[in-house]
């Protein structure tokens, strides 16, 4: 059964008439009644699919695919990467995935096709030579912090980390939740002490040497890609960075 968000994108790409309506059907037609469009939302659709160029853009974890499991775990759910390649293939159309993901990560585990925009590292990283230049100095703090999160919750059961270009992320993977709180805890020292973000993501931490920039990262979407409105979807409080910025006929 599809999510509504999985719903509202494949409606989008249904109402601008440019695909068969076999090929999405069967991930937007729903018998659950929360997952059905209300009038008001299907109408700011048909507004929105009628825009001369539109960007749809989207979280990846908790929204195109489970919230759990890490980078090279986790794959779209089917209906999801359905419609997002739909969008990516009609014309004067934009797809684009902003995560918190290293956008090497993203590429790999999204299985996306080359049409799409992927921006990972929570809306730093747009290109794979981001990753190699950062200073000796960011590395060296990226490692220390990497270091202490072993030492402080690396003995916990089901915890595992995971060093991304610009963080390090705490994976508690079913952890209890009396654990999980004492590793976030931990995790939040150990951010403060090296001077470093702390986001929370789900179950995910990271400790990021760049704070989160996806209203940003969309706004240089826009410009690149000349669109006149965007819809952006997404569960995380970054997300909300991003969402901030919509105006006129945009959606979130």
């Amino acid at each position: 059964m599809p999510t509504p968000l999985n719903q509202t994108v494949a409606e989008a790409a249904l109402l601008t008439r440019s695909l068969p309506l076999g090929l999405l059907k069967a991930f937007v037609q729903t018998e659950a009644p929360e997952d059905r469009l209300s009038p008001a939302l299907l109408g700011g659709l048909r507004l929105l699919a009628r825009t001369p160029n539109l960007l749809v853009a989207c979280n990846y974890g908790g929204t195109l695919c489970s919230a759990e499991g890490i980078s090279t775990e986790t794959l779209p759910l089917g209906g999801a990467a359905v419609a997002f390649r739909a969008l990516a293939a009609l014309p004067n159309t934009y797809a684009a995935i902003i995560s918190g993901r290293s956008l090497r990560g993203l590429a790999s585990v999204s299985r996306l096709p080359a049409e799409g925009h992927l921006v990972g590292s929570h809306g730093a990283e747009f290109d794979m030579a981001f990753a190699h230049g950062l200073s000796l100095g960011t590395e060296a703090v990226l490692q220390q912090a990497g270091t202490a999160l072993v030492e402080v919750v690396g003995f916990e059961k089901g915890i595992s980390t995971e060093r991304r270009p610009v963080a390090v992320a705490v994976h508690p993977r079913g952890a209890p939740p009396e654990v999980f709180e004492r590793v976030r805890a931990a995790s939040r020292q150990v951010a403060e002490q090296h001077g470093l973000y702390f986001i929370e993501v789900g179950s995910v931490l990271d400790l990021s040497v760049t704070e989160p920039s996806k209203g940003s990262a969309l706004e240089r979407l826009r410009s690149q890609l000349g669109v006149s409105a965007a819809l952006y979807a997404g569960d995380a409080p970054s997300d909300e960075l991003a969402i901030r910025t919509l105006r006129g006929p945009d959606m979130g």
